[in-house]
Order: C-alpha cells, then structure tokens, then sequence
C-alpha cells in the first residue's frame, strides 16, 4: 500500500485556514481537492492520525468518504495500514456512507489488512459494522479468515469465527481452506480452535487432492498431525 505524498500548502488544503473555512460552513471549499498523489485532505487527515481534523472533514456533506487516489487506497485503508484505531472507530463511527468492504488496487478489503496484521482491535470495531463482508475474497480468493490462519493470529480467528456469516470451510484459488494454512504452518492452537468448531470440514481436498491432514504431515507438524487425526476419527464414531 503506498504512502500519501507530504502534506502542503500547494497541494491540499492549509490546515488553518480549512478548519477556519469549514467552522463557517463555507461551501466554496473544494473539500476533494487532490494532491499529485490523487490524496484528499481526508487521506491525509487520516495518515498523520489527526482526529480533530477527520471530525471535521466528515462534518461536511460533501466529503466523499469513499475517494480512491492513485493506489485505489480510501481513507479507511490508511486508518487500517496505519493503526489509527481511534481513527477507523471514527470514520466507521461517524460517517454514514463509508463502503467498508471496499478494495484497494491489490484488491485487499480492510478487514483483509486487519487479520493479516493481527491487530484484533481493529478487526473487532470492523467486524462490528453491519455491511460487513466477512468472507470477502481478494484476486486470490482469500478471505480474511485465510490470513488470519496463515499467519497464525489466535485472537482474531476467534473474533472472525464469532460472526454469523462467517463461512468456515471456504476455499481460495487453490482449493485451500483456513483450516489447510492453519495445519501447514504448524499454528497448533488454531487448528484446535478451528476443529473443535461448529461445521468444520476436515479433509477438504484443494485442487491437488490435499487435505489439511497431508499439509500437517508432509510439513512435519506432528502436533497438528495428532489433533486433526483424533477429530477425524471422532466425528466416525
């Protein structure tokens, strides 16, 4: 995700004069004016994690929330990459038409960012808003659920898990399931989490014809080996 250009006189609004301008309600200000990154002064707002000036911003009706610059990065793509988790709290919060599944040029939803990260503060306060996509995919077709497994994020498994739509077995361009990244990286507590919840599919074959359970023995986590065995033959009996 790429940084805004540095913040200027030439290329956004002052900040003095565009807190002064918007107390007043002047709406002669162009309060989508871009920089040469194709920044709002929202994008910028939010990158330094000026929450004052956020406030203001989406005080005025015209504000366009959802701007994309050059990178397709909107506001609450910089509050996510950022860790302003006051500042997603406040674009999530006080703006009534913020697009919350929206994707940048990656195609990475913020929620996307959040279970990468592991920041579980910041996938809680996403989690919590009601157009929410929890299962939506990126050019792979991984959700957040695949990344939070994949990189073996405890807490915000469970978070994602706790949503009602969450779609526990579902696959990305390879065939893999959460459960598959979680048995081949070794990450023994999610692979007991995920076990142990309610549906979970544990010898889904991916397009190669392997299961979580190969991806755990061939890649010599003999723990894992030994909870995904004993929940298989569990669920025969």
């Amino acid at each position: 995700m790429a940084q805004p250009g540095y913040y200027t006189g030439k290329t956004s609004l002052n900040q003095k004069y565009m807190r002064e301008q918007m107390a007043k309600q002047n709406l002669n200000i162009d309060i989508n004016k871009r920089d040469g990154h194709g920044n709002t002064p929202l994008h910028l707002a939010v990158f330094k994690g000026d929450v004052q000036q956020v406030r203001l911003l989406l005080q005025n009706k015209k504000m366009d929330v959802n701007a994309k610059n050059n990178h397709y990065d909107t506001a609450i793509h910089y509050a996510v990459s950022e860790e302003h988790v006051a500042l997603i709290k406040v674009l999530l919060e006080e703006s009534t038409t913020i697009d919350v599944n929206v994707i940048d040029k990656d195609s990475y939803a913020p929620l996307h960012y959040a279970s990468c990260n592991g920041c579980l503060e910041m996938a809680e306060l996403l989690l919590k808003h009601i157009n929410i996509d929890v299962n939506i995919k990126d050019k792979y077709e991984n959700t957040p659920l695949h990344y939070a497994a994949f990189e073996g994020h405890l807490e915000v498994l469970n978070a994602l898990l706790a949503n009602k739509s969450i779609n526990i077995n579902i696959t990305n361009h390879h065939g893999n399931t959460p459960l598959y990244y979680a048995a081949s990286k070794g990450h023994l507590k999610l692979v007991e989490l995920l076990v142990a919840s309610e549906g979970i599919q544990i010898m889904v074959k991916n397009k190669y014809g392997r299961t979580p359970f190969d991806a755990a023995n061939w890649n010599s986590h003999p723990e894992c080996y030994e909870v995904l065995y004993s929940a298989i033959h569990q669920k025969e009996l």
